[in-house]
């Protein structure tokens, strides 16, 4: 079987089931898919979904998996950052200042430990973007997003990205997988002409250094 990983693009969003990549894969491979793909997942789900055993059983039992196939966005880095504002119970990943290591913290609401302040922003945010006009939630949605919008990623959350997209390789080849990234490093609305995402090229070069198997969506 092949385990897909990802967010909206590997699970299909606004998509019939045989529409997918999994099932395409499945159809012309004529091998499983699992997918396991969800909307608004990134890295650091795909990460917890390998290393939880119990959780990774549930996802694929009873099939063997052969592959695992992970479809990045460029934004993903913002995603495992917790700059998701949707994403406050997701599983937050650090980098140890003594070791160096990756280590899971729970979930980003756990080792984000939001302020009193920040807990009413939220919830007074939210209010009004139940109460207004359609203007309102929109302004209000730029500022929440003001983050995880940022097209400039700091070098801590680039290498908090690559050391995840690294362990998952990893634990993939200790579960007997084969592993392989899918990387968005063009922006495919017919109107951009296949431009460059930000930070693409800089991305490209760093898992080519650290030998991480992908594929990019411009050579497809």
């Amino acid at each position: 079987s092949i385990l897909f990983l990802g967010g909206s693009l590997t699970f299909g969003e606004a998509l019939n089931d045989n529409q997918t990549l999994p099932y395409y894969v499945s159809r012309n491979l004529k091998i499983n898919s699992i997918n396991a793909g969800m909307n608004g997942y990134g890295p650091h789900q795909g990460l917890y979904i390998l290393e939880n055993t119990k959780i990774y059983n549930q996802r694929t039992s009873p099939e063997k998996v052969n592959f695992v196939v992970y479809r990045a966005l460029i934004q993903h880095i913002n995603r495992a950052a917790g700059y998701a504002i949707w994403d406050y119970y997701g599983p937050c990943y650090k980098i140890s200042s003594d070791t160096k290591k990756l280590e899971y913290k729970g979930s980003f609401s756990d080792c984000n430990k939001l302020s009193i302040i920040k807990r009413i922003e939220i919830k007074f945010l939210k209010f009004l973007k139940s109460k207004y006009e359609p203007w309102t939630s929109y302004l209000i949605n730029n500022f929440e997003y003001r983050k995880y919008n940022q097209k400039e990623y700091l070098p801590d959350d680039s290498e908090r990205f690559l050391k995840i997209v690294e362990k998952m390789n990893l634990i993939s080849k200790s579960r007997g997988a084969n592993f392989l990234l899918i990387l968005e490093n063009v922006n495919t609305n017919p109107e951009s002409c296949l431009i460059d995402e930000p930070y693409s090229k800089e991305l490209i070069v760093k898992l080519r250094e650290r030998l991480i198997p992908f594929v990019l969506t411009s050579e497809i």
